[in-house]
């Protein structure tokens, strides 16, 4: 049995604009599709986790300094991510390589869990990190006196100045010095001098 349809000549010139305008909308998709795989191929620069709040675990290859690390995801390659909610001092400042020994003692070549927060004006990822199983690193610097609350970007992070005060009372890590210079400060005096 055939059943045969009549169709006016002003709907097959319709459906006829319609199937062009797929097709067309169909082969501009691939084509985007396949530059984005060439582009990811060919290019130096791995593709970026993109959303808030992405949870990923990875190992920790390098530590760059106390509150900065390289991780390696295994979706998206070598990241450099920075602490969230704290500030350690620089390498070349009075605590700075202690800062960076406690960071690298507690977690260089561990697997890691990152929640990722925000990104930095480096284009850093901004995270906290969790190592043997539910140690938080951001909150084991302040407790032991390796960083300050950076309240400007966590100010809503009212467990990390509670640390960080306990920290100053016990007088552990860069708080036995009375004249320990805030990070932030820091940078701002070498710009000035420079």
């Amino acid at each position: 049995m055939k059943i045969e349809i009549e169709i006016s000549e002003r709907s097959r010139r319709r459906l006829r604009g319609i199937f062009l305008s797929v097709s067309i909308l169909g082969v501009c998709l691939a084509g985007v599709v396949m530059v984005g795989k060439w582009r990811d191929q060919d290019s130096d620069v791995n593709p970026r986790p993109q959303h808030e709040n992405r949870h990923t675990g990875g190992i920790v290859t390098d530590v760059v300094d106390g509150d900065t690390i390289k991780f390696r995801d295994t979706n998206f390659g070598i990241l450099t991510l920075r602490l969230f909610g704290i500030d350690a001092p620089e390498h070349n400042q009075p605590f700075g390589p202690e800062a960076t020994a406690f960071t690298r003692g507690a977690i260089i070549g561990k697997e890691v869990a990152i929640t990722v927060r925000s990104r930095d004006r480096y284009g850093r990822f901004v995270v906290v990190v969790v190592y043997d199983g539910d140690r938080i690193l951001n909150e084991d610097l302040l407790s032991a006196g390796f960083a300050w609350w950076y309240e400007r970007y966590a100010n809503s992070e009212l467990r990390y100045r509670e640390l960080e005060v306990q920290a100053r009372s016990r007088k552990v890590g860069l708080w036995r010095d009375d004249n320990a210079t805030a990070p932030w400060i820091w940078r701002a005096q070498r710009r000035e001098s420079d």
